[in-house]
Protein backbone atom coordinates (compact mmCIF):
# COMPACT_ATOMS: atom_id res chain seq x y z
CA UNK A 1 0.00 0.00 0.00
CA UNK A 2 1.32 3.45 -0.91
CA UNK A 3 0.70 6.46 1.31
CA UNK A 4 0.89 10.22 1.55
CA UNK A 5 1.26 12.05 4.84
CA UNK A 6 -0.40 15.36 5.67
CA UNK A 7 0.17 17.89 8.45
CA UNK A 8 -1.51 21.21 9.19
CA UNK A 9 0.71 23.57 11.15
CA UNK A 10 -1.48 25.79 13.33
CA UNK A 11 1.25 27.48 15.35
CA UNK A 12 4.71 28.97 14.95
CA UNK A 13 6.42 25.59 14.75
CA UNK A 14 6.88 23.32 11.77
CA UNK A 15 5.49 19.92 10.82
CA UNK A 16 8.39 18.14 12.54
CA UNK A 17 6.84 16.01 15.30
CA UNK A 18 3.66 15.22 13.38
CA UNK A 19 5.61 14.33 10.25
CA UNK A 20 7.92 12.11 12.33
CA UNK A 21 4.93 10.31 13.85
CA UNK A 22 3.54 9.67 10.37
CA UNK A 23 6.88 8.31 9.15
CA UNK A 24 7.25 6.10 12.22
CA UNK A 25 3.79 4.64 11.71
CA UNK A 26 4.47 3.87 8.06
CA UNK A 27 7.88 2.36 8.85
CA UNK A 28 6.41 0.13 11.56
CA UNK A 29 3.79 -1.21 9.17
CA UNK A 30 6.02 -1.30 6.09
CA UNK A 31 3.80 1.13 4.26
CA UNK A 32 5.51 2.93 1.37
CA UNK A 33 5.34 6.64 2.24
CA UNK A 34 5.85 8.80 -0.84
CA UNK A 35 5.99 12.16 0.92
CA UNK A 36 4.60 14.25 3.78
CA UNK A 37 3.04 17.55 2.71
CA UNK A 38 1.75 20.34 4.92
CA UNK A 39 -0.25 23.56 5.02
CA UNK A 40 0.06 26.39 7.48
CA UNK A 41 -1.00 29.86 8.42
CA UNK A 42 -3.99 31.12 6.45
CA UNK A 43 -6.15 28.02 6.88
CA UNK A 44 -6.24 27.13 3.18
CA UNK A 45 -5.36 23.48 2.64
CA UNK A 46 -3.85 23.49 -0.83
CA UNK A 47 -1.45 20.66 -0.06
CA UNK A 48 -4.34 18.58 1.28
CA UNK A 49 -6.26 19.21 -1.95
CA UNK A 50 -3.21 18.03 -3.90
CA UNK A 51 -2.96 14.87 -1.78
CA UNK A 52 -6.63 14.06 -2.33
CA UNK A 53 -6.21 14.52 -6.08
CA UNK A 54 -3.27 12.10 -6.01
CA UNK A 55 -5.30 9.50 -4.15
CA UNK A 56 -8.29 10.00 -6.44
CA UNK A 57 -6.04 9.48 -9.49
CA UNK A 58 -4.58 6.28 -8.05
CA UNK A 59 -1.17 7.73 -7.24
CA UNK A 60 -1.56 6.62 -3.61
CA UNK A 61 -4.10 4.65 -1.62
CA UNK A 62 -3.71 5.97 1.90
CA UNK A 63 -3.62 9.37 3.60
CA UNK A 64 -1.99 9.42 7.03
CA UNK A 65 -2.48 12.32 9.46
CA UNK A 66 -1.24 12.68 13.02
CA UNK A 67 -4.42 14.51 14.06
CA UNK A 68 -7.85 14.20 12.49
CA UNK A 69 -8.48 17.91 13.09
CA UNK A 70 -5.64 18.73 10.67
CA UNK A 71 -8.07 17.97 7.84
CA UNK A 72 -10.49 20.83 8.56
CA UNK A 73 -10.80 23.96 10.67
CA UNK A 74 -14.47 23.21 11.35
CA UNK A 75 -15.57 19.74 12.48
CA UNK A 76 -18.55 19.93 10.12
CA UNK A 77 -16.18 20.14 7.17
CA UNK A 78 -14.80 16.73 8.16
CA UNK A 79 -18.07 15.02 7.25
CA UNK A 80 -17.67 14.86 3.45
CA UNK A 81 -14.02 13.89 3.87
CA UNK A 82 -14.82 11.04 6.23
CA UNK A 83 -17.53 9.77 3.92
CA UNK A 84 -15.16 10.05 0.94
CA UNK A 85 -12.58 7.88 2.67
CA UNK A 86 -15.07 5.08 3.35
CA UNK A 87 -14.74 3.98 -0.30
CA UNK A 88 -12.75 0.73 -0.69
CA UNK A 89 -10.24 2.26 -3.13
CA UNK A 90 -8.85 4.75 -0.61
CA UNK A 91 -8.22 4.96 3.13
CA UNK A 92 -7.53 7.43 5.90
CA UNK A 93 -5.45 6.87 9.03
CA UNK A 94 -5.68 9.36 11.91
CA UNK A 95 -3.08 8.46 14.51
CA UNK A 96 -4.61 10.43 17.39
CA UNK A 97 -7.87 8.46 17.22
CA UNK A 98 -6.36 5.16 16.02
CA UNK A 99 -8.76 5.49 13.08
CA UNK A 100 -7.99 3.38 9.99
CA UNK A 101 -10.65 3.21 7.27
CA UNK A 102 -8.80 0.47 5.37
CA UNK A 103 -10.57 -2.02 7.67
CA UNK A 104 -14.27 -2.54 8.31
CA UNK A 105 -14.17 -1.38 11.93
CA UNK A 106 -12.45 1.83 10.86
CA UNK A 107 -15.06 2.51 8.18
CA UNK A 108 -17.85 1.99 10.72
CA UNK A 109 -16.10 4.38 13.14
CA UNK A 110 -15.62 7.01 10.41
CA UNK A 111 -19.26 6.94 9.35
CA UNK A 112 -20.38 7.04 12.98
CA UNK A 113 -18.22 10.10 13.67
CA UNK A 114 -19.53 11.82 10.54
CA UNK A 115 -23.12 11.02 11.46
CA UNK A 116 -22.65 12.27 15.01
CA UNK A 117 -21.30 15.61 13.81
CA UNK A 118 -24.24 15.92 11.37
CA UNK A 119 -26.78 15.28 14.10
CA UNK A 120 -25.40 17.33 16.97
CA UNK A 121 -23.34 19.94 15.11
CA UNK A 122 -20.74 19.76 17.87
CA UNK A 123 -17.01 19.90 17.01
CA UNK A 124 -16.22 18.10 20.27
CA UNK A 125 -18.23 15.12 19.03
CA UNK A 126 -15.30 14.12 16.83
CA UNK A 127 -12.95 13.56 19.74
CA UNK A 128 -15.68 12.01 21.85
CA UNK A 129 -16.68 9.51 19.20
CA UNK A 130 -13.06 8.67 18.53
CA UNK A 131 -12.41 7.88 22.19
CA UNK A 132 -15.44 5.61 22.18
CA UNK A 133 -14.25 3.78 19.10
CA UNK A 134 -16.99 5.29 16.95
CA UNK A 135 -19.81 4.79 19.45
CA UNK A 136 -22.75 7.17 19.31
CA UNK A 137 -23.80 6.63 22.93
CA UNK A 138 -26.26 3.91 22.04
CA UNK A 139 -28.32 5.92 19.60
CA UNK A 140 -28.78 4.05 16.34
CA UNK A 141 -27.64 5.95 13.26
CA UNK A 142 -28.39 5.31 9.61
CA UNK A 143 -24.66 5.49 8.87
CA UNK A 144 -24.10 2.57 11.25
CA UNK A 145 -26.19 0.34 8.94
CA UNK A 146 -24.35 0.14 5.60
CA UNK A 147 -27.35 -1.40 3.81
CA UNK A 148 -29.67 1.45 4.79
CA UNK A 149 -27.09 4.15 4.12
CA UNK A 150 -26.44 2.61 0.71
CA UNK A 151 -30.15 2.37 -0.01
CA UNK A 152 -30.69 6.08 0.64
CA UNK A 153 -27.67 6.96 -1.52
CA UNK A 154 -28.96 4.72 -4.33
CA UNK A 155 -32.44 6.24 -4.24
CA UNK A 156 -30.92 9.71 -4.41
CA UNK A 157 -28.70 8.70 -7.34
CA UNK A 158 -31.81 7.47 -9.17
CA UNK A 159 -33.35 10.92 -8.90
CA UNK A 160 -35.91 10.21 -6.17
CA UNK A 161 -37.04 13.25 -4.23
CA UNK A 162 -36.53 13.50 -0.50
CA UNK A 163 -40.28 13.07 -0.01
CA UNK A 164 -40.32 9.91 -2.17
CA UNK A 165 -37.46 8.43 -0.16
CA UNK A 166 -39.22 9.30 3.11
CA UNK A 167 -42.40 7.61 1.86
CA UNK A 168 -40.50 4.46 0.89
CA UNK A 169 -38.76 4.22 4.27
CA UNK A 170 -42.02 4.83 6.11
CA UNK A 171 -43.71 2.06 4.12
CA UNK A 172 -40.98 -0.36 5.21
CA UNK A 173 -41.22 0.71 8.87
CA UNK A 174 -37.59 1.89 9.07
CA UNK A 175 -36.90 4.08 12.14
CA UNK A 176 -35.35 7.50 11.62
CA UNK A 177 -31.83 8.48 12.65
CA UNK A 178 -33.19 9.78 15.94
CA UNK A 179 -35.29 6.68 16.53
CA UNK A 180 -38.59 8.18 15.41
CA UNK A 181 -41.28 6.40 13.44
CA UNK A 182 -41.89 8.93 10.68
CA UNK A 183 -39.39 9.95 8.01
CA UNK A 184 -39.75 13.45 6.62
CA UNK A 185 -37.76 15.10 3.80
CA UNK A 186 -35.67 16.94 6.39
CA UNK A 187 -34.74 13.72 8.21
CA UNK A 188 -33.76 12.05 4.93
CA UNK A 189 -31.64 15.10 4.13
CA UNK A 190 -29.84 14.84 7.49
CA UNK A 191 -29.33 11.09 7.06
CA UNK A 192 -27.84 11.67 3.61
CA UNK A 193 -25.21 13.92 5.17
CA UNK A 194 -26.51 17.36 4.26
CA UNK A 195 -24.97 20.22 6.21
CA UNK A 196 -25.58 23.93 6.10
CA UNK A 197 -22.43 25.75 4.96
CA UNK A 198 -20.03 26.21 7.85
CA UNK A 199 -18.00 29.29 8.59
CA UNK A 200 -14.75 27.36 8.08
CA UNK A 201 -12.82 26.74 4.89
CA UNK A 202 -13.83 23.24 3.84
CA UNK A 203 -11.73 21.27 1.39
CA UNK A 204 -13.14 20.68 -2.09
CA UNK A 205 -13.09 17.00 -2.92
CA UNK A 206 -11.67 15.82 -6.25
CA UNK A 207 -14.28 16.45 -8.92
CA UNK A 208 -14.13 12.96 -10.43
CA UNK A 209 -14.90 11.36 -7.07
CA UNK A 210 -17.53 13.92 -6.11
CA UNK A 211 -19.71 13.24 -9.17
Amino acid sequence: MSALGYVFVDGDGGPGSSAAAIRDWCDARRVALATVVHDAGDGHRRSLAWALEQIDAGGAELLVVARLRDLAADARDLVPLLRWFVAPSRALVALDLALDTSCESGRVAATAIADLVVRVGDPDAVAGAGRMGGSTRGRAAVADVPELSGRIATMRSHGMTLQAIADALNEDGIPTVRGGRLWRPSSVQRAAGYLRPSTGRGIELPKRAAR
